[in-house]
């Protein structure tokens, strides 16, 4: 029978083997629903508005008497008409 020592020594290599497979694991259903496209991960990096549309809504709960709006200026419709030739 091994010595205390030899059992903690087990242990401890078992203990770092289970927890680099869970961070494998974890790191692999990252990349799945990454795939998936559930999240931002490693390969896809996020198209920002997030935090503006963050902070917008704050805005809103805190002054609700504002409106932002956006108004379209200059606005022209081309019209081109074919004479047939």
């Amino acid at each position: 029978m091994p010595d205390p020592t030899a059992w903690l020594l087990i242990r401890l290599f078992l203990l770092v083997i289970g927890i680099a497979a869970g961070l494998y694991g974890l790191h692999r259903l990252a990349l799945r629903l990454e795939a998936a496209g559930y999240l931002y991960y490693k390969h896809k990096k996020p198209t920002g508005g997030g935090g503006t549309a963050v902070f917008g809504e704050l805005d809103r709960l805190v002054r609700p008497s504002i409106e932002h709006s956006i108004e379209a200026q200059d606005e022209r419709r081309v019209v081109r008409q074919n004479d047939g030739e």
